[in-house]
């Protein structure tokens, strides 16, 4: 996994490349672009509120799913209880 610790030798060499004059000029090299406006929506591609797509809740979904899942878990556990020990 993800370690955050760092080694001795990954901070030498980030504090050398930070003091490094070279490394600020680097970002000068890029070309400066110009800045696009975003492409404005269509008017005919507009839907009418009576027209949109209205999706269930997940909650209910969720719900639904957890009881059934309390369920099968109770029914396991009566299962285990009513089995005879050996």
């Amino acid at each position: 996994m993800f370690s955050k610790k760092i080694i001795p030798e990954t901070s030498i060499m980030t504090k050398a490349h930070l003091a490094d004059c070279t490394s600020r000029t680097e970002s000068e090299r890029f070309p400066k672009l110009q800045l696009k406006p975003l492409p404005k929506r269509l008017e005919g591609s507009r839907l009418g509120l009576a027209e949109r797509v209205i999706l269930p809740s997940l909650k209910q979904s969720l719900a639904r799913s957890m009881v059934e899942q309390q369920k099968r878990l109770s029914v396991a556990q009566r299962r285990r209880m009513r089995r005879p020990v050996l």
